[in-house]
């Protein structure tokens, strides 16, 4: 016991505030420290809100359960429980459960680590094995994929390897005309030449102006290109206005 202003007090009490205070501090000042660096890594990342969101509730409640089994083994401690025997009874269980749900636990943590390398989000386009679709679903077990013609694939975050992601960056779209191979050239050359300065101004969706390149290949007609640069979600959009234009002219 411990006499404090005429009052004694148990030293396990006492213990156990300064357990539960220093914890809490602790806890707090390191949340702060890894919020604030993770949120400049995601900035110079440039990592959408809603994934920022959801890697940083993954971290903190990593951090805070953890700091929850420290502080509860520490009170153990001071109550003269014996940690040591609770840890090696719960390593047997966990041994034994993780045998059972190891392949949950290997989705949960392919999951996160897709999130946290920033690999796709929900709304890219990417291709998985020989699957060509938009994400629709990301979650710490799985991830579903909607093809251009409706087909669902639903895929277990453990076996998501060989991913090719279509929409980190604006890829380039080439659209081909074929003239017949006795046209001018030079009235060919000024005519997409103005079709594209045209383009540029009508065609919505595109992330540069539509660039005219010139002859791309000689055989029975002479085959003109174009390129712009677009989000692949649009491509086919824009493609088949592009199209139209061209037969309009």
């Amino acid at each position: 016991m411990i006499n404090i202003f005429a009052f004694l007090i148990s030293k396990k009490i006492i213990y156990t505030i300064l357990i539960l205070v220093v914890g809490y501090f602790l806890y707090k000042i390191l949340s702060n420290v890894i919020n604030k660096s993770f949120n400049l890594r995601m900035r110079l990342m440039k990592v959408d809100n809603c994934r920022q969101r959801t890697i940083n509730a993954i971290i903190h409640n990593v951090l805070k359960y953890t700091f929850v089994v420290i502080v509860f083994f520490s009170l153990l401690g001071v109550f003269g429980v014996n940690a040591g025997a609770i840890v090696a009874s719960i390593g047997v269980i966990g041994l034994a459960i993780g045998l059972v749900v190891q392949d949950i636990l290997k989705d949960i943590l392919a999951g996160t680590f897709i999130l946290i390398e920033n690999q796709y989000a929900i709304g890219d386009i990417v291709m998985i094995g020989n699957f060509k679709g938009e994400v629709i679903f990301l979650g710490l077990k799985s991830t579903k994929l909607r093809s251009a013609t409706g087909e669902i694939k639903i895929l277990s975050n453990r076996n998501i390897s060989d991913i090719t992601n279509y929409s980190l960056n604006n890829s380039t779209l080439y659209i081909d005309v074929d003239l017949a191979y006795d046209n001018d050239d030079t009235l060919v050359d000024k005519t997409l030449s103005s079709l594209a300065t045209k383009l540029s101004k009508k065609i919505k969706n595109c992330k540069s102006d539509f660039q005219y390149l010139g002859i791309e290949k000689l055989g029975d007609k002479t085959t003109y290109r174009f390129s712009v640069e677009a989000d692949i979600k649009y491509q086919e959009d824009i493609r088949r206005e592009t199209l139209s234009e061209i037969k309009k002219l």
